[in-house]
């Protein structure tokens, strides 16, 4: 006979405490350990051999400033020559990055090096305009 309304005999088993991963990874130090550490922190800094430290971290000034720009992409959908395309699949499997860095180049070099922020690139007059006679006379302004 079928009991669909009955209790199950088995029950989910209680779960067991969680371990912190601190616990798993690190033990506890020696005694041995606890000297050498105790010795080094009673070393005066005179004594401490800096030979194999790394360089010291370079002055504000030094900064390089926009070193992890990453400018802003738009997708889209684009029509080009199947020679063009054929050409730059050719060049390996990151062929849309280097149709990027070939219009890029052209940009620059049409604007005179001059690149500004995608912000200011954006709300130009460059951006709104439907038609584009002299597409880069104005280089952005």
């Amino acid at each position: 006979m079928n009991n669909a309304g009955a209790k199950k005999k088995s029950a989910s088993s209680r779960q067991e405490r969680r371990v912190a991963a601190s616990a798993l990874f690190t033990s506890p130090i020696t005694d041995k350990q606890r000297r050498e550490l105790q010795r080094l922190a009673d070393l005066p800094d005179s004594q401490i051999d800096f030979s194999d430290a790394p360089e010291q971290h370079p002055r504000v000034s030094d900064i390089e400033v926009g070193r992890f720009y990453r400018p802003i992409k738009q997708l889209v959908s684009l029509r080009v020559d199947a020679v063009v395309l054929a050409w730059f699949r050719g060049r390996g499997k990151k062929y849309q990055t280097y149709m990027n860095e070939v219009l890029r180049r052209e940009m620059q070099d049409t604007c005179g090096g001059d690149e500004r922020p995608a912000s200011a690139f954006l709300t130009s007059r460059f951006f709104r305009v439907t038609k584009f006679p002299g597409i880069f006379s104005s280089c952005f302004q």
